[in-house]
């Protein structure tokens, strides 16, 4: 979550039940934020508890993988009904819907409202002439939770507030993707197989972080004053992010990092080697911009990083002389970019060093390790958050002073469940297997 946010205190380590405010206390965003985590946690673990790892209600069971609207599984439809999905499925290449209902993945609800053609999902703008070679393919789900601002959805900003924005939103993402899948694959096979599925989506060692900023004999007892002797030489509270930008192992991938979360983020239009930006809080000549838009992002593309050569009020000139402007290849319709969004650094390779530190910015290190029984993969969209304190002159990270613990990363943690299993030949798809599990509501008439 790229939050303005003070930090992020939820841990389930810590098995809190509740956070309980206090009369004449300050109230402060973590607080009130992991309140809501704590109640997600318990109620999402709930639900898997019960019905396992992922199923559906069978009254209203979703994404249904359909490709022939006469041999639909949900409840019957219309004849309309039948037509609209006929006309559907004939616009989407290839021709593949998906059904509307519910569904949970680790105790998390997902819900399509309405019947959509694989081509034209909601949070998943793909080409609208996706090619598909013959063969075997499972379909399955891929679900996260993604941070929504103002510029995803204007609706959540009060315009009679006249320009600043509020709260943000956590929003839950579905998207159908497609894995070619070996011919003898079946129900059975793929109970026992799945969890080596998932470890190719989201492989098991993503990368181990220490971070510190070794803290001096004396401390400083005002809370606004940096102690003399604190390696934080910074001036501000701050919540420093590492995140991941192109994956890979140990050598290969690389990350970015922000002193606010990430959280500087501006809409804008690109022209030629101008930038004209929605508001310039927050951005400085020399730091970096990332370049993309919704489409982008939602497809897992690297956004573009850009570097602010000047200021003129609303107007940014970009230290690309002699280069073309960037441009990056969309799908028809498509606008880029529309946001920017400002890092401290062009991304870094990342290694792996047990004993050497790497310096930020203000004295914070940090030091990626690798894990002992396997090689780091590490992946884009990955993050570690570090808050740093003027009070103290130090990080709060785990672990004694001068011995921090190697975390993993805090996000982006995705959710997986298989669908179906379809045979496409001659541009033709036919229905294989039916790989969801439903459960049936625990009532009794009376």
């Amino acid at each position: 979550m790229k939050g303005d946010f003070s930090r992020v205190t939820f841990d389930v380590s810590k098995h809190f039940s509740r956070v309980l405010m206090q009369q004449g206390r300050v109230q402060l965003d973590a607080d009130w934020n992991e309140q809501t985590a704590i109640l997600l946690h318990y109620l999402r673990s709930v639900t898997a508890d019960l019905i396992g790892p992922h199923a559906g209600p069978s009254e209203n069971l979703g994404f249904e993988i359909i490709v022939d609207p006469t041999q639909i599984l949900s409840p019957p439809l219309s004849t309309e009904e039948k037509k609209q999905l006929e006309d559907l499925l004939a616009q989407s290449k290839p021709p593949i819907l998906i059904g509307k209902g519910d569904y949970y993945i680790d105790g998390i609800l997902v819900e399509n409202e309405k019947f959509v053609a694989y081509s034209g999902q909601p949070d998943y703008p793909l080409p609208i002439d996706t090619k598909l070679a013959d063969g075997i393919y499972l379909l399955y789900v891929d679900v996260w939770e993604r941070h929504i601002t103002y510029l995803e959805a204007p609706s959540i900003r009060e315009i009679a507030l006249g320009g600043p924005d509020t709260a943000t939103r956590a929003k839950v993402l579905w998207q159908i993707k497609i894995e070619v899948a070996a011919s003898g694959l079946d129900r059975n096979k793929l109970e026992n197989e799945w969890s080596e599925w998932i470890k190719k989506w989201q492989p098991e060692y993503r990368g181990l972080l220490k971070a510190q900023a070794k803290q001096g004999e004396k401390k400083s007892t005002e809370v606004c004053i940096t102690s003399p002797e604190a390696n934080y030489r910074g001036a501000e509270n701050q919540l420093y992010r590492v995140e991941i930008h192109q994956s890979g192992e140990n050598g290969l991938a690389t990350f970015k990092w922000s002193r606010d979360n990430g959280s500087v983020v501006t809409g804008l239009k690109l022209i030629d080697k101008q930038l004209t930006v929605d508001s310039v809080r927050g951005l400085t000549i020399g730091k970096w911009l990332e370049l993309t838009n919704d489409g982008q992002e939602l497809r897992g593309e690297l956004g573009t990083l850009v570097k602010i050569k000047s200021i003129d009020g609303d107007t940014l000139s970009l230290n690309i002389d002699n280069q073309p402007a960037p441009k990056v290849a969309v799908p028809k319709g498509e606008i880029w970019p529309t946001k920017a969004r400002l890092w401290e650094a062009e991304p870094k390779i990342i290694t792996e060093k047990n004993n050497e530190w790497e310096i930020l910015a203000d004295g914070v290190q940090i030091q990626f390790q690798q894990p002992a029984a396997a090689k780091n993969q590490y992946r884009s969209g990955d993050y570690w958050l570090i808050p740093v304190r003027v009070a103290t002159g130090d990080v709060e990270w785990p672990g004694p002073v001068g011995n921090p613990e190697a975390l993993p990363p805090q996000g982006v943690q995705h959710h997986y469940a298989p669908l179906a299993l379809i045979k496409i030949a001659s541009d033709k798809v036919a229905f294989v297997d039916d790989f969801r599990w439903k459960i049936k509501p625990l009532r009794q008439r009376v």
